[in-house]
């Protein structure tokens, strides 16, 4: 029994189109399946638990990143298993996964798959999926809901209009131990290899191999800032002097002086002088 999570306000409409899509392909194959249909913010993770305190195997999120990010919350450490069918604007962690854009095709994903133990992070003591980031690119998080009405590429546009503000971060991080003091841009700690509707900041990242992928870029002009935003975009960027990329455990950033809001699968966190990502190797199931 797959138990589908669905978000009718992802995509911006979109997903009750690939709702429709989805069941009649179940339908067609004779698989069995239930709709439930989120009304509010963490609506899914109340339906999740209750799906698995009832027996639920397989719940599987109809949504974008947040429908998914909410079914995962239920999920961690019990024996479900994550299904993905993305149908938001930005689908970034469904790349992570493997999972094909195209509903037809992560549908036969979902069908084919196996519960794989994959892993999760926790972020100054909550748990998250995905991506989790503080600087630039939160700034532009923020301001890409001026323009998500032009889909994933509000992100793009809202990255050019904030690179004429970008500011200047004094931090102490330590990585695995080891502590470096610089200026920083931006840094983007993961799990997953993709956020922000596309951008292939940490390449290399792996669900399962139990180690962060971070991304630290230098504090540079708004013009490199444009340079390295295709880059950035593209997963191209480990070439560029201002970026330095590692893998690692834990990292824990200590702002001087100053405090940010951090990003972390999508949400916007209240500001704080300190960002601590550790990686949960082996968390929960997701269908791959």
């Amino acid at each position: 029994m797959y138990h589908l999570i669905f978000n009718p306000t992802a995509g911006n409409g979109r997903s009750q189109k690939y709702l429709n899509m989805v069941t009649s392909i179940l339908d067609d194959k004779n698989v069995e399946y239930s709709v439930h249909s989120t009304e509010y913010p963490k609506h899914a993770t109340e339906i999740s638990k209750s799906l698995i305190d009832n027996g639920a195997e397989i719940l599987v999120a109809v949504g974008g990143d947040g429908t998914i990010a909410e079914v995962a919350k239920a999920i961690y450490g019990t024996n479900a298993a994550l299904g993905i069918v993305p149908a938001g604007t930005g689908n970034d962690y469904r790349r992570a996964v493997g999972v094909p854009d195209e509903i037809e095709d992560s549908v036969k994903f979902l069908l084919e798959g196996k519960p794989t133990p994959s892993d999760a992070m926790e972020c100054n003591g909550e748990i998250y999926l995905n991506i989790v980031s503080m600087g630039f690119d939160v700034d532009v998080v923020e301001r890409a809901e001026k323009y998500k009405f032009l889909g994933s590429a509000a992100y793009t546009i809202a990255a050019i209009d904030r690179a004429f503000f970008a500011k200047s971060i004094n931090a102490t991080i330590t990585i695995d131990g080891e502590v470096i003091k610089k200026n920083i841009l931006l840094t983007a700690i993961g799990n997953g290899s993709h956020y922000g509707g596309g951008m292939n900041s940490l390449p290399t990242a792996e669900i399962t191999d139990g180690l962060l992928d971070i991304c630290i870029a230098d504090a540079t002009t708004p013009l490199s800032i444009l340079k390295l935003l295709p880059k950035y975009t593209a997963g191209n960027h480990s070439d560029l002097d201002i970026v330095h990329l590692y893998k690692a455990k834990e990292i824990t950033i200590k702002l001087d002086n100053i405090e940010l809001p951090i990003n972390a699968d999508g949400e916007i966190l209240p500001p704080s002088n300190t960002l601590n990502v550790k990686i949960l190797k082996g968390l929960f199931n997701v269908i791959r």
